[in-house]
């Protein structure tokens, strides 16, 4: 696998994508902490998305403060560092409800937005190969045809 592409290589369409739902919704007030060691003091009453994966999953610990997912079409900026086995995003300026997809890696349903490989290395001042050999079984496959 090339994550890379020559120029000459075109056309080529994603392979991978990470995929989650809301498992659950909290409403915070401006001034409250959360996530381990009280991580981040919000700045303004938020409404918190939760969803079950993790750095157990491969998912990088150290993606919070830089990273975002892709919610209904919108980006949500992650909050509060990753645990073993949830993530928690801002969530206040979109229709959001549990259950709703939630994109770590991929595209927004509506295609008009992404999370790449290299995005996340970004964000985690690591290279790509990293994030990818990390993702572990406890990840579900799906294949699509």
């Amino acid at each position: 696998m090339n994550i890379t592409p020559a120029e000459v290589v075109q056309d080529l369409k994603p392979t991978m994508a990470i995929k989650t739902r809301i498992s659950n919704i909290h409403h915070r007030k401006k001034g409250e902490a959360v996530s381990y060691g009280k991580a981040l003091t919000l700045e303004r009453d938020t409404t918190v998305g939760v969803s079950p994966v993790g750095y157990g999953d491969g998912y990088p610990w150290s993606t919070f403060p830089d990273g975002k997912v892709i919610v209904n079409n919108t980006y949500c900026n992650l909050i509060g560092r990753v645990t073993m086995d949830q993530i928690l995003y801002d969530i206040t300026d979109v229709e959001a409800n549990i259950n709703d997809e939630v994109v770590l890696l991929g595209n927004s349903e509506n295609n008009e937005l992404k999370i790449t490989v290299f995005d996340i290395a970004k964000w985690n001042k690591t290279i790509e190969w990293e994030i990818l050999t990390n993702i572990n079984e406890r990840l579900e496959r799906v294949e699509i045809e």
